[in-house]
């Protein structure tokens, strides 16, 4: 059974299961090959009739070595160019490798439209440095393709020159459907469908599951880089994608990839969460310094109880952070992202049809949204955050909100309530603080406003319109590596409903008590999200010190 989701954000406990090398420190990955163990049956390619440089297609005799697996086998390519014209099969069990990184060129000639290499109905596959190369030949259709299967490792492996402007792709590395427990690790995939609506250099899709995507470079692609459907459970780690074309989507989770995390990647526009609740979105960098502007640099659609936390999005977006779609967005946590130079605005809040209701912005940036840039793609850009409709009990604490083209805050549209701003820095904005209604049943209290073209602040409010909550924990019974968190309202007029939680690692959790193991390093920041039963927002964090959990992971 695949780990649980804690332990699979680390990558290791997944090794554990399947690994032949000893564990080792993700930061330690650089050349341990993580794939599983395959039995050391091996074959040389050039012992079977395979000879690199020889201007040869070498599709029959290769296919013929991948056919000849019989328990495990390792299969190794010397280095040099071998060609293919045909799709190559892979079968369970089998491992493929250069004898050195990018020594080995397998490179297709082909005169009909095919995938390079297929895998289905498959475990256990590992492929190891190895270069596939479509050689612009526009029938290259995808690279490595696989659907129902499961534990295939790929990894220091490049896919390039993928030239195809027609059909569903090119894509680099497809999951097709239902491929569950896989690793995607150090790859480079580049120049891949620029010119297609669909080139991206993968795609995570129907069905497939648990699978993790760590430290690849993606430059220079169609549609974009990682986009990702219907596909719970996906970890997407340390990335580097830039030259995203068309659409310009880095990282999309569309349409139901629930109880995902996507860390620490740096991507050139638009990181995309759809339909995707309980995931969650830390420290990543979004921005585009060359002058090419694309929609969005954080988007959230039709979600609930997921997390943002210490993002940057500067330069490149139309618009900073993006809630939008038909469907609810309820439960969301902003936190410490900084959201700059943007050019039509720095956040739009557009509740649509389903609303968005109960976010919590806390300890946030958004400066410098540009006042009539020729690129701007709605008119009245220039606003720091903007409420276009159909919002309720937002709370924004503690967020700074400087130096915008026009103004700080901009509501329009209808149905606007229980907008909330505690303890905000509004300044040197080039309008005023508040431009528009500030809603039904505002809550404004111990903002500041300085060198804005107007300061003029709503009133502020009884402290009657908020509340705190409180957070406890202990070691869960019979399990002292585990501690159970509980959240409480400190104030009887206001019954708890709903909590979310983060804990800095993992995915969001959600329920009024929780049970957390503390795998990353102490102290343990730890932040509860409330709702009462009005859908009003309170926020706690607490810490937890190394000598405070009685038997710390070793």
């Amino acid at each position: 059974m695949f780990p649980t989701r804690a332990v699979r954000t680390s990558l290791l406990c997944l090794l554990a299961l399947y690994l032949a090398v000893p564990l080792v420190a993700h930061a330690e990955l650089q050349r341990v090959r993580v794939g599983g163990g395959i039995p050391p049956a091996h074959i040389l390619v050039t012992d079977r009739a395979v000879i690199p440089d020889d201007g040869k297609d070498d599709r029959a005799a290769l296919q013929a070595v991948l056919d000849d697996v019989h328990g495990g086998t390792v299969i190794t390519f010397p280095t040099g160019i071998y060609e293919f014209s045909r799709t190559l099969h892979v079968h369970s069990n089998t491992e493929l490798t250069g004898d050195e990184k990018g020594g080995a060129v397998l490179r297709f000639v082909g005169a009909a439209p095919c995938p390079l290499l297929d895998i289905q109905n498959e475990t256990r596959i590992n492929v190891y440095d190895l270069t596939l190369d479509a050689a612009m030949n526009p029938n290259a259709t995808q690279g490595i393709v696989a659907s129902r299967s499961s534990h295939l490792f790929i990894q220091d492996v490049t896919l390039r020159n993928f030239s195809a402007k027609e059909g569903f792709g090119p894509h680099a590395i497809l999951f097709s459907e239902q491929v569950t427990d896989s690793v995607i690790l150090h790859c480079t995939l580049e120049n891949i469908g620029v010119d297609s609506p669909w080139g991206a250099g993968m795609r995570i899709s129907k069905g497939s599951s648990g699978n993790q995507i760590v430290e690849n470079t993606i430059r220079n692609t169609g549609r974009g880089g990682i986009l990702c459907n219907e596909s719970p459970e996906l970890s997407i780690s340390k990335n580097v994608l830039s030259g995203s074309h068309g659409e310009g989507l880095g990282i999309e989770l569309w349409g139901g990839c629930p109880k995902s995390i996507v860390e620490d990647n740096t991507l050139d526009h638009w990181l995309s969460v759809d339909k995707s609740p309980q995931t969650a979105i830390r420290r990543n960098k979004i921005g585009d310094a060359t002058g090419t502007i694309k929609a969005i640099g954080l988007e959230l659609v039709d979600s609930s109880d997921c997390v943002f936390t210490d993002n940057v999005v500067d330069g490149g977006q139309q618009i900073g952070i993006s809630i939008s779609n038909t469907g609810p967005k309820e439960r969301i946590y902003w936190a410490r992202n900084t959201i700059r130079n943007c050019v039509t605005w720095n956040a739009q809040i557009q509740g649509e049809a389903g609303g968005a209701s109960g976010h919590v912005f806390r300890q946030n940036t958004f400066e410098g949204a540009l006042l009539n840039d020729p690129k701007a793609q709605y008119p009245g850009q220039g606003y720091g955050v903007r409420f276009n409709g159909n919002c309720h009990n937002m709370l924004f604490i503690e967020n700074s909100i400087a130096g915008n083209g026009h103004g700080a805050i901009q509501t329009c549209g209808e149905h606007l309530s229980g907008l909330r701003f505690f303890r905000n820095s509004i300044t040197e904005n080039k309008g005023p603080v508040l431009t528009g209604d500030p809603g039904m049943n505002p809550c404004w209290s111990g903002n500041t406003a300085t060198g804005n073209a107007d300061n003029t602040l709503p009133a502020d409010t009884q402290a009657s319109c908020k509340y705190t909550v409180s957070i406890t924990y202990q070691p869960k019974d019979g399990d002292p590596d585990c501690l159970h968190f509980t959240c409480k309202s400190d104030e009887a007029a206001h019954t708890l409903k709903q909590v979310l939680w983060d804990f800095g690692a993992d995915i969001p959790h959600t329920g009024t008590e929780t049970d957390f193991r503390p795998w990353s390093n102490f102290p343990l920041r730890v932040t509860a999200i409330a709702w009462d039963d009005s859908g009003i927002p309170a926020v706690a964090d607490t810490e937890v010190r190394l000598r405070d959990n009685p038997k710390p992971p070793i």
